[in-house]
């Protein structure tokens, strides 16, 4: 499995405290080029497609394993329902899938469990290998060895090492960030923590990957909108220059939450008109973000991300602003 990545163009804005920057990629799996920046759907969003009968026609999905307690996946019947079930997504979106495995930090992940999670996911067929830390505190010696070793053991794949953008120790983030693109990782997942309490990974990241010919996937992000704002936080990650960015599931549900959906003027979430399902809200919605996508890509491309793409949209502006 080969993949090239390309960065095909990459502008910069220079705030008063921080300079950040986005890319415009493109990533050619075995000939298969995909054009990024994307929103990615996961298994949920592509359920509600489905029901609403809005397809999103994503060439990439995100599927996410979500469970409480990791050492679940001791058990033999869980791990064979898990496989199934990726397998059965990877077949039917014909897209080119990445599994995250969502779970509390009270966790403790350990060799065994990880090594299981990269079973799962050869099992189903995937053509991505991801891979989470054991520790995201761990020292980048114990880093090194991890990624290493599954790059290893699985040659013939595509492996994605997987950073926390919650790690405490100072410079330990940007330290590993380079460390795998030193060791010449293509692509890498980091899983989405607050921005303004992890303000200076999310610094290190993007001006890490800007320029670079790597592609960075964002897992995790689990509310769709900020509180204050009703901002979309989608594209708010987006503002750091990464790549791919995909959603994950909630904790606790909302049985009662009202049907909202994208504005693309605007990248924020409004109360979606009367009559409108719940699923349709999240369909449209996915679409209405896949479309800004593309917009985004051509103002990245044409220079002018930062000075006409993001001050046209309400949302952003005030968001841009506050972190940099």
């Amino acid at each position: 499995m080969t993949l090239i990545v390309n960065n095909q163009a990459n502008v910069s804005h220079k705030g008063s405290q921080y300079t950040i920057g986005a890319n415009a990629i493109s990533a050619d799996i075995d000939g298969v080029r995909y054009d990024l920046p994307w929103v990615v759907p996961n298994k949920a969003e592509l359920d509600y497609s489905h029901s609403a009968g809005i397809p999103l026609n994503s060439p990439l999905f995100q599927y996410v394993h979500r469970t409480l307690n990791v050492d679940t996946l001791r058990e033999a019947i869980r791990v064979e329902r898990a496989a199934d079930n990726y397998r059965e997504y990877l077949n039917t979106t014909n897209g080119l899938g990445d599994f995250y495995l969502q779970y509390p930090q009270s966790n403790t992940l350990t060799d065994r469990i990880r090594h299981t999670s990269h079973q799962i996911q050869d099992n189903a067929g995937a053509q991505i290998i991801s891979d989470d830390e054991l520790d995201r505190e761990q020292t980048l010696d114990e880093f090194e060895r991890q990624i290493m070793e599954t790059s290893n053991n699985y040659p013939k794949h595509i492996v994605s090492p997987t950073l926390d953008l919650g790690i405490l120790q100072e410079n330990l983030f940007a330290e590993k960030l380079e460390l795998l693109l030193d060791k010449g990782f293509k692509r890498f997942n980091v899983k989405y923590r607050s921005i303004p309490q992890n303000i200076t990974n999310w610094i290190d990241l993007s001006q890490g990957i800007h320029g670079k010919d790597v592609w960075c996937n964002v897992v995790g992000v689990t509310p769709r909108w900020h509180r204050s704002s009703m901002a979309s936080m989608i594209s708010t990650v987006f503002l750091f220059g990464v790549h791919t960015v995909s959603m994950g599931y909630p904790w606790r549900g909302s049985p009662d939450a009202g049907s909202f959906t994208f504005n693309r003027r605007t990248h924020r979430f409004n109360q979606a008109r009367q009559g409108m399902s719940y699923p349709n809200s999240r369909a449209v919605s996915n679409v209405g973000m896949q479309l800004e996508s593309i917009d985004a890509r051509e103002h990245i491309l044409n220079g002018t991300y930062y000075t006409h793409y993001i001050p046209s949209k309400q949302g952003l502006v005030r968001m841009l602003n506050s972190i940099a």
